[in-house]
């Protein structure tokens, strides 16, 4: 994967830039997906050109990734957050319904990732490796400290908080129709949760039960 320019090195207008750089991409590649997105159109959408778009990413590939990283990052921070709780059951219900609330808040870019990493696209190794990991790797920790579930069981109690995480965003509009209800809607999201515990083994309680 191609590298991108540092944000610390940036200053406050170059900063800007490339959030509307940014802004600009995760509206074309939600659209049209990441063949088709161009750097032209993206450059356009910004008001800014192909050069400058270049100076900030070095492709369109950084470009794809940074995107992707800008929502998926947070997940990851509001993970450390929710850790440093004492009350690990309640911890974990608030973990699940912040990230559903803010891979709701991005919906589109949230679709994205679902289908670049369900069908395994060029850059799911690389995501893989940088962000679902660590993400992970939190979700893991938090089972593993509420010392209610198996290790061996962590990988599908975590598939399982990804997978109705990701998927109820990504199928959202879908079900809404089938249903006749708004899937993204705070009601809505609280009963998923109440649905990701449950397929978990987590229960309202927050941690897998052994009874």
């Amino acid at each position: 994967m191609t590298p991108e320019t540092d944000e610390a090195s940036l200053s406050p207008r170059a900063l800007e830039t490339r959030e509307r750089i940014l802004d600009a991409a995760e509206s074309v590649f939600v659209q049209r997906g990441f063949e088709a997105a161009t750097t032209r159109e993206i450059a356009a959408i910004s008001e800014t050109n192909v050069a400058t778009t270049y100076r900030y990413f070095a492709g369109k590939e950084a470009l794809y990734a940074a995107v992707i990283r800008r929502r998926i990052e947070p997940l990851i921070e509001l993970m450390d957050e929710f850790a440093r709780e004492s009350d690990k059951p309640r911890a974990a219900a608030n973990a699940i319904h912040a990230v559903l609330e803010r891979l709701a808040d991005h919906e589109g870019t949230t679709r994205l990732v679902y289908r670049e990493i369900v069908a395994d696209g060029p850059l799911a190794e690389e995501l893989t490796k940088t962000l679902f990991e660590p993400l992970l790797d939190r979700v893991c920790a938090e089972l593993r400290a509420g010392s209610r579930v198996d290790r061996d069981m962590e990988p599908f109690v975590a598939a399982i908080f990804v997978h109705l995480s990701f998927s109820h965003i990504a199928l959202a509009p879908l079900l809404s129709r089938v249903f006749d209800r708004e899937m993204l809607s705070p009601e809505s999201l609280a009963r998923q949760v109440e649905v990701i515990q449950a397929a978990a083994g987590l229960g309202r309680a927050g941690f897998p039960t052994n009874e």
